[in-house]
């Protein structure tokens, strides 16, 4: 019966088509749980690594609270956010957004080569950028605005900033080029680009840096016990996650209707003459039994092949994908992989769909032949 088995597998190329079109649905599922691993996996990243998600702001007109924050636990830096963050571009297309930290966050930096050194004009960039020792140039102006809203230049001078080290951005989750350098350098270059050189803002807004996302909760208790509200620097979007969730389910569903019906229709045209190899098989004395094992073991096999096709096409599928969204801004600390978890998932799908749900069918077959006969 061994032979008679490996005859009836694919003795048609009805057979072999049909693994290839369950084999590329299946592969489009495999990419859907994929994604769904890696946004899941990405945001689990930005929370624990990305420094502005373990960030609370407070609203304040003294700056003398800035001592006050520091004496907080868990609290590692605190800076006026007009000189904690400050933008500009080099050219045209290129964006650099500067960051100030103190000693305690620099320590945490985790850098791929070159030294800490961001005294001066030296800051740390992602490797992607430039690469230590690399320089830029950026003009500065102080501009002020006449009463007709026209520019007045009031001085300018050229900076030069120096590489000293190199960090990777998924490691810290930073998308963009943002660099970082002290908070004395940063608060020089904020005060320059105003006209007012000893501006004080009538009311600033802190920004107060915690070791870990998981003691956010405690230092907004602390500070609400000394009368400030507080509130968190990134706000999660959990609407947005509802929706992402939801558009994956119906699209799972979708590509599972699609199996469904190209797993129906390949059936369907077979079942006339799955209805005669029934008779032939009856009549040269098999059983209902040994009928079952023979298209058993055919479904499986189509199923083993289905499988590993929508592996390699997947395979293929990744590679591509990934490629995109590290070119894409956007989306570069998307870590698009095949997943194992994604890859087992696809096994128990594919077996049901395929094997349980033709062997259905064939019991069907089994049952009218018998009756018409």
């Amino acid at each position: 019966m061994n032979n008679l088995i490996n005859k009836v597998t694919f003795r048609s190329k009805n057979s072999i088509l049909f693994v290839i079109l369950v084999g590329f649905l299946l592969s489009l599922i495999l990419i859907l749980f994929n994604f769904d691993f890696s946004i899941n996996e990405y945001l689990k990243n930005v929370k624990e690594k990305n420094i502005d998600w373990r960030s609370v702001l407070v609203d304040t007109d003294d700056l003398n609270n800035i001592e006050k924050f520091k004496s907080i636990d868990h609290v590692t830096q605190v800076t006026d956010i007009n000189f904690f963050i400050y933008g500009f571009f080099i050219d045209k297309s290129q964006n650099i957004t500067l960051y100030a930290l103190n000693e305690n966050e620099l320590n945490n930096l985790e850098i791929v080569n070159g030294n800490k050194n961001v005294q001066g004009n030296n800051l740390i960039c992602p490797k992607k950028f430039k690469t230590v020792g690399s320089t830029f140039s950026r003009n500065f102006k102080r501009i002020r605005y006449t009463a007709s809203r026209d520019e007045e230049i009031l001085d300018e001078r050229d900076e030069t900033f120096y590489i000293s080290a190199n960090y990777d951005s998924k490691k810290i989750m930073l998308d963009g080029v943002t660099c970082f350098t002290s908070l004395e350098n940063l608060e020089r270059i904020a005060r320059y680009t105003d006209y007012n050189e000893d501006v004080n803002y009538s009311l600033s807004t802190i920004n107060i840096i915690v070791d870990n996302i998981k003691n956010i909760d405690y230092v907004k208790e602390e500070l609400k016990k000394m009368g400030f509200d507080s509130y968190d620097k990134v706000e999660i979007d959990y609407n947005g996650l509802k929706n992402l969730e939801i558009i994956f389910i119906v699209v799972l569903c979708f590509m599972l209707i699609m199996v469904y019906i190209a797993i129906s229709l390949h059936l369907k045209r077979n079942v006339e003459s799955k209805k005669k190899e029934i008779l032939l098989y009856k009549s040269i004395g098999f059983t209902n039994k040994n009928i079952f094992i023979i298209y058993g073991y055919e479904y499986l096999i189509v199923f083993v092949f289905s499988i590993l096709f929508a592996y390699l096409i997947n395979l293929l599928e990744t590679f591509a994908i990934s490629n995109i969204l590290i070119r894409t801004e956007y989306f570069e600390l998307l870590n698009y992989k095949m997943n194992i978890y994604s890859m087992l998932i696809i096994i128990p799908i594919g077996f049901i769909l395929i094997v349980l749900f033709s062997l259905n069918k064939i019991r069907k077959v089994v049952k009218g032949a018998i009756y018409d006969n």
